[in-house]
């Protein structure tokens, strides 16, 4: 009986070390996934990338407001030179620029995680293809450079944000045979970059307190927007931008550059709503509740200027003409850095007290 009570005793025993090796594997497995290269980073080998993307392009004329995902293959070679295909489903996204596109509005990539994995590769999955959609092929592929240089220079300020891969990309319409070609770029997976970063997802991102973010990056993004002359972005709402929470604190992550003055986008519209009279005004949109220490990150921010200035002047894909430009207008606010215009409404307020 005893022997009998002592092979139970070994057999639980038996059954609780093979249940935790299980859960000790799985985790490492999971931590594996999460720190394996991603299909992004499979991508990132070359300063621009020759990719081709096959789907029935016509099926999107039909609703540029729908959000259907459709089958699509994507070809480009990897850093050895061999040929990546992949099978994955491909939708429109955006509001401005998807029903504005004549041609190839801007997607969202959907692979499928099953063949990621078997590839090696992480699970993350969803990525945006930025692309620009104005007649004129030349300043349509300046714009998409001059957007994705913005991503770089915000990326030389701080790792708390979206890596981006430039492109040539080839359209093909499987139902035609017909060809397209133009510049874009792809932006990094936003549950990569929380990975990335060890960073948690934020659920309710509207009317976010300003006590709840990290206070420099805070500051950080609405100087670099402000330096950039870019309107199109509210904190209080999350308007082009991600919040992640890393630390028990907040942090907003920009995105969407194209209705700066530094891309100059020519569907760019003027925002009367906060006293904008010229595309060469600069407003600050960051939370007043943190001016009083932001002259330190100003000066922070205007020790950056010769970095800046250094990374547009070496994007010789960019003409020279147009660094030059971009290097004047950046220079523009280094010239006034201590100067801060505030929106029309918060100079009533002002004016009020």
């Amino acid at each position: 009986m005893k022997k009998v009570k002592l092979n139970k005793r070994k057999t639980n025993r038996i059954v609780f070390i093979l249940l935790v090796l299980t859960l000790f594997v799985s985790n490492i497995t999971q931590s594996a996934a999460n720190t394996n290269s991603s299909i992004f980073d499979l991508m990132s080998h070359a300063e621009v990338l020759d990719l081709t993307i096959e789907t029935n392009w016509r099926a999107f004329d039909g609703n540029r407001r729908s959000a259907t995902e459709y089958p699509a293959t994507l070809y480009f070679k990897d850093q050895y030179g061999q040929p990546s295909n992949w099978l994955l489903k491909v939708c429109l996204r955006g509001n401005f620029r998807r029903m504005q596109c004549g041609e190839i509005p801007p997607l969202k990539l959907n692979f499928k995680k099953k063949a990621l994995a078997a590839a090696g590769l992480s699970k993350f999955d969803d990525y945006k293809l930025v692309t620009h959609c104005i007649t004129d092929k030349a300043a349509a592929k300046e714009l998409v450079l001059k957007e994705f240089l913005a991503y770089k220079l915000y990326n030389s300020l701080t790792e708390n944000s979206f890596r981006v891969q430039l492109l040539n990309i080839t359209f093909k319409d499987t139902q035609t045979g017909e060809t397209l070609q133009q510049a874009g770029f792809i932006i990094e997976d936003t549950a990569e970059l929380r990975n990335r970063l060890g960073a948690e997802k934020v659920e309710d991102t509207f009317s976010m307190p300003a006590e709840r973010f990290d206070q420099d990056e805070l500051r950080q993004v609405a100087i670099f927007q402000y330096a950039i002359g870019n309107f199109d972005w509210r904190l209080s709402t999350g308007r082009n931008l991600k919040y992640v929470q890393k630390d028990g604190a907040i942090i907003a992550i920009p995105y969407d550059f194209d209705f700066s003055v530094f891309v100059d986008a020519p569907y760019a519209t003027l925002n009367s709503n906060i006293g904008m009279k010229s595309k060469s005004d600069r407003i600050y949109l960051g939370f007043e509740e943190a001016v009083p220490n932001l002259i330190p990150q100003i000066v922070a921010f205007k020790a950056q200027q010769p970095k800046l200035l250094q990374i547009i002047s070496d994007f010789e894909l960019l003409n020279r003409k147009t660094r030059k430009k971009l290097e004047k207008y950046l220079n523009s606010y280094f010239d006034n850095y201590q100067f801060i215009k505030w929106p029309v409404y918060q100079l009533a307020d002002k004016m009020g007290d």
